[in-house]
């Protein structure tokens, strides 16, 4: 019995697959994690080890959430691949302040990290108003 059990388990395990928009945002996160490192940015080095990201389809009317300042990420995937980075960039901005509020700071970071993000034609901002999640995301 404990045999089949680890039969099925295995059989999961190597069937299962992300989603594509999370394999996509992944993938922008670790240029940018690598562009990070590789110019030496002491801004924002606490962003260079990676954090885990999970992707879930539904969260009840949030589009993210980033506990302990990078501990985990958690990204609604009700979007588009720029969509989710989007959210993103704006947790990971929530790593980069002391403060859990969006502060002065934290939205001068996330400009700042958004751009980086532009430049590395990793991210296009969103200049509209776009429902995203059962929420609205945009860049000002």
């Amino acid at each position: 019995m404990i045999l089949l059990l680890l039969l099925i388990n295995l059989f999961i395990l190597y069937t299962t697959r992300e989603p594509q928009e999370l394999v996509e945002v992944k993938e922008k996160y670790r240029i940018l994690r690598e562009h990070i490192r590789d110019t030496g940015n002491e801004k924002f080095k606490m962003l260079v080890r990676p954090t885990p990201i999970t992707g879930l389809k539904r969260m009840n009317g949030s589009v993210g959430s980033n506990t302990n300042k990078g501990g985990e990420i958690v990204l609604c995937l009700d979007g588009k691949t720029n969509e989710i980075f989007h959210v993103l960039i704006h947790e990971l901005a929530h790593s980069t302040v002391d403060e859990y509020s969006h502060s002065p700071e934290f939205w001068k970071n996330y400009v700042e990290l958004r751009n980086i993000c532009v430049h590395l034609d990793i991210y296009q901002q969103i200049p509209q108003r776009t429902e995203f999640c059962g929420q609205h995301i945009q860049d000002k």
